[in-house]
């Protein structure tokens, strides 16, 4: 106010740091960030990983009219063949490119799968039976139907960058597009495919977004302000601050995701909601003649300590994210804090130094004549006389119907589902997607858990009454509903007495003696068989039972696991030991994380803003008032969510508070106006009247830029941020109507 060019000059040597960080601003498409929610797929990918410390690995679908077939054979082959030419290739697994165990003496050796061309009709015949037939090889290489099949290509080779992504998929698609022709049909997935769809898809949901909102929000201040100076500072405001906060999140020390990159957009939306108050208010105690220091002293006596107290229940809504488990929704949170606070200090900085440098005097002298000159009959006045006149006349109507808008919600609330699906963040149109829908329908299923079976010592899973155990729990787990697959070490024995006594039908199954099954373990070792580090520890004092099914959700996945726990528990000797608690535990975990996310975000919101209200207004009564109109429709927004059969997800939580700490501005504003001028010795319904004649039309506004802002998302390609903006739209539609309505109904009703 005093030193307004000082102000501005030293506000902009400031930020230069900040804006040198810009420059290394980058949005994270790391595939991890999609699974954070879905533990089983998580717990999956992390294994993955952990293996493939050096390597990529290239899935691909092929589909065919028959698989076992001579030109089904030999497009496999062309294909494998295609892709080990490929850069960086270091081996290819695929039917004609795999091996099997036969009987040499007392040994075993390995060939090929599929012998050299031409493959004979009888040959193909067997193969078909063999693989369809093998456990380890149905549905794990080929598919039940005989009509797909993978092939997998590990590459050793960079593709770390987003240039290198690119290069990578078109060299792929290169390769599957020449067989196209063929009649065959593809899908694919691999990570670096996966982190370079979901950055050209952010770019294009970017593109998209942004003329859009703009538009929206370019009429709804004209609308608002009808002065292109005051259009111009607001939109100067609105870069400052979005060019300052790429710079402020990493000096923090924190980096953006394709979710967390929803702060800009509601940040955005709340900075309007400031402006807006602050200049209108500017144009309504502007006096003509009056020198702009003046006019800036009025404003500000009436609406910063409201902007200030709502910047901070915003700040309070999002800062309750930050007691979340879930690791998204907590940094979400802190860069939510961090940028309401630079909203703040940018209005209300370098803001208030630009407004005393006088640059919208003139604007503001031609909107004032226009405001003083309105017509009281005018349809902006009779409107809102109108929603004036509807809580003061109608009171008893407007709390039964929040009663009854209440009592849905708790009905809602019952049918909000917590399953979460990494696969349900994408679109359902996305190529990842399409692909991991079909790998789980063709090839019998994508969720995996593991139970560990612990004989209790050295070499104890080559007992003989311990592998009739996992023998029984193998049966029992494959003949539960919706089990599409089970695989066990007993399993994997039965499989090599089989190949020992020369591929009769009748040998798959378990040794008679210690003696072999020791024979077997040695040489499974000694060739290095890929699946005994899956199905048994080093040791071989566990040995593990995995449970494959299709996608389904964790109420459901959960049951067959216990059902089989139950069993394996009845059953088990002495000396052995039954555990999933990892499997079972990081999905319940999951589930436990999400619904105790948005339980304590929603309370310490609900608890804090009731506190800093209270002290606010000296009044704990209009404090739970507050509350109590803006919890209304954030509860139904809630139920609304079970009844649309939205999931409960990491993006999905935030709704809650996020919406609670910003739909309660707007009572802040009304409220303090109706205190205001009940001080001035006005009745209830008179400083009911009087607010809607001052703060109806910012109110509507700001209401109006954060509905527009949100409903944008549904431009959105991933379907937990079209959720989010169709949710927070619909609540702050709801707090709109609990500020306009349900608010000074009660007041009128309780006060009169």
């Amino acid at each position: 106010m005093r030193f307004p060019a000082v102000a501005l000059l030293l506000t902009v040597a400031l930020s230069i740091p900040v804006l040198l960080r810009v420059a290394n601003f980058e949005v994270s498409s790391e595939t991890r960030i999609l699974l954070e929610g879905d533990q089983r797929n998580l717990s999956s990918y992390e294994k993955v990983t952990e293996i493939l410390t050096d390597v990529d690995v290239l899935v691909v679908s092929l589909e065919c009219a028959e698989v076992f077939s001579p030109e089904g054979i030999e497009a496999i082959r062309r294909v494998s063949e295609a892709f080990a030419i490929q850069p960086g290739v270091v081996d290819v697994k695929s039917l004609t490119h795999s091996s099997k165990p036969v009987r040499r003496g007392f040994s075993f050796e390995m060939v090929p799968l599929v012998s050299q061309p031409p493959v004979s009709s009888n040959e193909l015949a067997a193969l078909k039976a063999f693989s369809l037939q093998h456990p380890l090889i149905r549905d794990v290489m080929v598919s039940s139907d005989s009509q797909h099949t993978l092939i997998t290509v590990t590459y050793r080779r960079d593709l770390s960058t987003p240039e290198k992504q690119t290069t990578f998929r078109a060299e792929i698609d290169a390769i599957l597009n020449s067989f196209k022709d063929e009649g065959l049909r593809f899908q694919k997935i691999a990570l670096p495919l996966i982190e370079q769809e979901i950055r050209s898809t952010l770019r294009s949901d970017i593109l998209s977004f942004l003329p859009a909102a703009m538009l929206l929000m370019t009429t709804i201040l004209w609308f608002v302000f009808r002065s292109w100076r005051i259009f111009v500072l607001v939109c100067a405001n609105q870069t400052a601050a979005l060019l300052l906060l790429p710079g402020l999140i990493q000096i923090s020390g924190y980096s953006l995701s394709v979710f967390s990159i929803l702060i800009f957009p509601l940040l955005t939306g709340i900075q309007l909601t400031l402006l807006i108050h602050l200049f209108t208010s500017l144009q309504r105690v502007h006096r003509p003649g009056a020198a702009m220091e003046e006019t800036i002293a009025r404003m500000l006596d009436e609406i910063f300590k409201p902007c200030l107290f709502a910047a901070l229940t915003t700040l309070i809504g999002l800062a309750s994210l930050t007691l979340s488990d879930v690791r998204q929704v907590r940094e979400f949170g802190i860069l939510g804090a961090l940028g309401i606070s630079l909203i703040f200090l940018v209005t209300f900085g370098p803001g208030i130094a630009i407004l005393r440098l006088g640059f919208v005097k003139g604007g503001l002298e031609t909107i004032r004549s226009r405001v003083s000159q309105s017509d009281p009959g005018s349809s902006e006045s009779r409107t809102v006389a109108l929603l004036a006149a509807v809580p003061v006349q109608y009171p008893k109507t407007v709390v039964a119907i929040a009663a009854l808008a209440l009592m849905t919600a708790a009905f809602g609330m019952r049918l909000i589902r917590t399953d979460i699906r990494a696969v349900e963040f994408l679109s359902p149109h996305s190529p990842t997607r399409k692909a991991v829908e079909e790998f789980d329908k063709v090839y019998g299923g994508i969720n995996v858990v593991q139970l560990d079976l612990d004989s209790g010592s050295t070499n104890g899973v080559n007992t003989l009454p311990f592998l009739r155990f996992v023998e029984s729990l193998q049966q029992y787990a494959e003949a539960q509903p919706g089990v599409s697959g089970v695989y066990s070490y007993s399993q994997l024995l039965a499989m090599i007495n089989q190949i020992w006594e020369g591929g009769r039908a009748d040998a798959l199954k378990l040794p008679d003696n210690v003696w072999m099954i020791n024979l077997f373990t040695l040489a499974l070792k000694t060739q290095n068989f890929p699946f005994l580090t899956a199905l048994a520890d080093s040791d071989l004092r566990k040995a593990h039972l995995i449970i494959r099914t299709p996608d389904m959700p964790s109420d459901r996945f959960l049951a067959i696991v216990e059902n089989v726990l139950d069993y394996a528990q009845k059953h088990r000797p002495e000396t052995v030991s039954v555990s999933a608690a990892k499997g079972v535990h990081s999905i319940l975990e999951a589930d436990r994380r999400i619904l105790d996310s948005q339980r304590t975000s929603a309370l310490t919101t609900l608890l804090v803003v009731g506190v800093v209200l209270s002290i606010l207004w000296k009044s704990p009564w209009l404090a739970g008032l507050t509350l109590l109109t803006n919890a209304v429709p954030v509860a139904f927004v809630i139920a609304l969510a079970g009844y649309l059969n939205v999931p409960l997800n990491s993006i999905t939580i935030m709704v809650a508070a996020i919406s609670l700490g910003i739909s309660v501005d707007d009572s802040i504003h009304f409220i303090t106006h109706w205190r205001t001028a009940r001080s001035r010795g006005k009745t209830t319904a008179e400083a009911i009247v009087e607010t809607f004649q001052i703060k109806a039309k910012p109110i509507i506004s700001t209401s109006a830029i954060l509905i527009t802002l949100l409903t944008v998302f549904w431009l959105s390609s991933f379907p937990p941020v079209i959720h989010f903006g169709i949710l927070s739209a619909a609540a702050f539609v709801g707090a709109l109507a609990g500020t306009l309505f349900l608010l000074p109904a009660v007041l009128f009703w309780c006060r009169r």
